[in-house]
């Protein structure tokens, strides 16, 4: 393991407060651990912060889904039922983002997926 392998892995590690003894680069960041919505925006805007991507036609929706997020629940719960009835295909089309991905981003200081 190279140093930024090191250093993607500690991140995600610190980031997701999961240990890096878990991560592989084959973990993926939605599906296994649980990265969507605002928290996906977070941890990118941090991972940006931290190695400097250049994310330059990154679309975020291309890869995690929306979460209900929000003080009211009525709105919270309609969002849910709109994503989970109408949304569904798009979920199951979600291009996965692996931590194998960042550090490769990372090596090329550009976005590579």
């Amino acid at each position: 393991m190279d140093k930024i392998e090191s250093d993607v892995l500690n991140f995600v590690s610190k980031q997701c407060g999961v240990n890096v003894s878990d991560l592989r680069l084959s973990t993926e960041l939605n599906k296994d651990l649980g990265i969507a919505g605002l928290d996906a925006v977070d941890f990118f805007t941090a991972f940006d912060n931290n190695f400097e991507v250049d994310f330059s036609g990154f679309e975020i929706d291309t890869h995690f889904e929306s979460e209900a997020h929000g003080l009211l629940l009525p709105l919270s719960l309609l969002q849910w039922i709109y994503y989970k009835v109408f949304k569904k295909k798009q979920a199951d089309n979600l291009v996965p983002i692996t931590i194998g991905n960042l550090v490769e981003s990372v090596r090329g200081k550009k976005w590579i997926k």
